[in-house]
């Protein structure tokens, strides 16, 4: 049985300057390359796309990063240093010492203060444990627990508030139930996957939250050969609670009107539909997330160019927000850039030590 797997489909583009830089004197033993990337407007010159001005935001709040390489291609040390305030650096060990296998350290350097987030795995490289350490005090993030067959079985997490129970039905198949650290039901949920211990299937039963007391999902999840994410799908409903209230209206000094109230709420299905395309790169060229209703919530292309080694150097993104009805049903390859002005041109400074 796999562990419980928490896909997250969600892509993060690092940014950096894209002048020529000097490489630091000081850098990870075993670099062997070193990658920046910066986010620009762009800018039409006679035609033809150019970078402008660094993107400034807090959609794009990485206002430089670099990411050091050994020579078998596994990142060893992050930087980055964010528009914010913020500095963070994290080192991956590949032989850990006393199990730390990642560590991250986050600075402020608008409030001076900082802290470091430790991850903790066991001899089998399963992680086991996540912790905080500011000003000398160490709490606990998340612990996880596992049964003789390397199985996750147990998840509790401090900072989210919950604890999730994990029961493996055989290799392919899992179940969960989750409670928040009071013991109230949260979630019930069955996962399934693949030889290669990819999700394939989730149902969640939710419970508890906000206006509403009940929803059920169901998430489909299809890759390709090499395990790269094709498509997600969600079918989702929402059932509302079923209320009563009483309302005391004092028409004058002594007389009242009271109404009792009642509402019940249908209930509402929800979902949306993910799909992704790749290039023979392996790097993802388009991109489109459709709402239950047939529209299209985010629809983006890329563009990349090549250096002679075969990296992207340069990426120009497409990106056309909610916009006109999907006339295939949300297929992705139909996708076009017709018209279209990029949101933002991506450029990588690589560097080989």
């Amino acid at each position: 049985m796999k562990p419980l797997l928490a896909l997250v489909i969600a892509t993060t583009i690092c940014i950096i300057n894209s002048c020529s830089h000097k490489i630091e004197s000081e850098y990870p033993r075993g670099t062997a390359k070193i990658i920046e990337e910066t986010y620009f407007y762009p800018v039409n010159n006679n035609g033809k796309w150019e970078c402008g001005d660094t993107i400034i935001s807090y959609k794009y709040d990485k206002a430089n990063h670099k990411s050091y390489y050994d020579k078998y291609g596994n990142i060893i040390l992050s930087k980055e240093k964010r528009l914010i305030g913020t500095e963070i650096s994290t080192t991956y060990y590949r032989k850990p010492k006393q199990h730390i296998k990642e560590r991250t350290h986050v600075y402020n350097t608008n409030t001076q203060k900082s802290y470091d987030k430790i991850y903790v795995y066991d001899k089998n490289k399963n992680l086991v444990e996540v912790t905080k350490s500011r000003d000398s005090v160490l709490s606990l993030i998340s612990k996880y627990d596992y049964n003789e067959e390397g199985d996750l079985i147990k998840k509790m997490d401090v900072e989210e508030e919950y604890v999730m129970y994990i029961t493996p039905l055989n290799q392919y198949e899992a179940e969960y139930i989750k409670y928040n650290l009071d013991g109230v039901l949260l979630e019930k949920g069955k996962e399934k996957y693949d030889d290669k211990g990819l999700i394939t299937y989730c149902h969640i039963d939710a419970y508890n939250f906000g206006q509403y007391h009940h929803s059920t999902e169901d998430c489909y999840y299809f890759y390709d050969k090499d395990g790269r994410i094709l498509s997600y799908i969600v079918e989702k409903k929402v059932v509302a609670k079923v209320f009563t209230a009483e309302y005391d209206i004092k028409w004058n000094d002594d007389a009242y009107f009271i109404k009792k109230y009642y509402q019940t709420e249908p209930s509402i299905d929800d979902g949306f539909r993910r799909f992704w395309e790749y290039n023979e790169n392996g790097d993802c060229i388009a991109e489109r997330l459709v709402n239950e209703d047939n529209t299209i919530n985010v629809d983006s292309i890329k563009e990349y160019e090549y250096n002679e080694k075969g990296d992207w150097i340069k990426c120009t993104v497409y990106n056309r927000g909610t916009h006109k009805l999907c006339p295939d049903g949300g297929v992705l390859f139909n996708l076009t850039k017709e018209e279209d002005t990029p949101s933002e041109i991506i450029v990588r400074n690589i560097e080989n030590i």
